[in-house]
């Protein structure tokens, strides 16, 4: 195995044993066989060095899915199969090497949720003139706050 890839192996099973226990067994278990998967991992270093982290590729096949490509690993992510994740999961990178690739390359995801949607509720507040009762930071004497 060559240093970049072994590399980007220890990256995966670092995801593997410290970012998804707890959050998710399924992709727990992808993180730490992607891993030892040397063509899952020729895959991914082809992508810019961007699209390297786990969720990069996780998000991706999770897309590929939800545009319609109809596999097994679907029933597992929806929770109505009990199948191993892991072989179904290389398999969808396998057979759909080509997307996948065209996906690393050009989308990236999006996971601050929270920071990305702070100011929505204040913006629509402000906009809907809607009255909100906000923490003890926010202050007593903001138009908005309840009296």
């Amino acid at each position: 195995m060559s240093e970049p890839m072994q590399d980007l192996a220890d990256v995966w099973r670092w995801f593997g044993e410290t970012q998804f226990p707890g959050y998710s067994p399924i992709y727990e278990r992808i993180a730490l066989a992607v891993a030892g998967e040397n063509d899952v991992l020729e895959l991914i270093l082809e992508a810019p060095p961007a699209a390297h982290l786990p969720t990069n590729l996780l998000a991706a096949v999770h897309d590929v899915l939800l545009g319609g490509y109809e596999h097994p690993l679907a029933e597992v992510y929806a929770g109505r199969s009990d199948a191993d994740p892991v072989p179904l999961f290389v398999d969808v990178c396998r057979v759909r090497r080509a997307q996948l690739a065209s996906l690393l390359a050009t989308r990236r995801i999006q996971t601050n949720e929270c920071g990305r949607s702070a100011l929505i509720g204040p913006g629509l507040t402000f906009e809907w003139d809607l009255p909100v009762r906000w923490s003890a930071r926010w202050p007593l004497n903001h138009p908005t706050s309840l009296t």
